[in-house]
């Protein structure tokens, strides 16, 4: 109940069954991504743009769904967000690469630090009505597909 992003970082790299980390000379790639993640936001003085620049150069993405990417992309538009969710979330569609996979991996961290609370409730409203128009489904029934009652 008291996590936050900084909290969800240090689990993240804490989490080593396979003591990765202990390997000589060998840095654990999670850690070099989450550095890479808030060295660019450094290097690009706050500036959206710059921050993208940077992400566009020093990602090596061959595909941009790459483990790596998505990771480092999230991260960064985070910090350089302060942490507010949906503004992350807009700095993410503006990078405009793989928004789905970037967004799917935001949307899980935000998730389960802030619950549906993180979307105000006229926009989850809006995608409700829609989920019905284009799929004849309400969540409800999906999350009793899940096997989950909807509370």
């Amino acid at each position: 109940p008291d996590a936050s992003w900084t909290s969800v970082e240090a689990a993240m790299r804490s989490t080593d069954p396979y003591r990765f980390a202990e390997v000589p000379w060998v840095p654990r790639k999670l850690d070099q991504w989450l550095d890479l993640a808030h060295d660019a936001v450094h290097r690009s003085g706050g500036v959206a743009s710059r921050l993208y620049d940077i992400l566009e150069d020093e990602l090596n993405a061959v595909t941009w769904w790459e483990a790596h990417v998505p990771v480092v992309i999230v991260f960064a538009c985070a910090e350089l967000a302060a942490y507010e969710p949906l503004a992350t979330m807009q700095l993410v569609l503006e990078f405009g690469r793989d928004t789905d996979s970037d967004l799917q991996l935001a949307g899980a961290f935000f998730g389960a630090l802030h619950g549906t609370a993180v979307f105000p409730a006229e926009m989850r409203g809006v995608v409700e009505a829609r989920l019905e128009i284009d799929y004849g489904a309400t969540v409800g029934d999906w999350m009793r597909l899940l096997g989950h009652e909807r509370r």
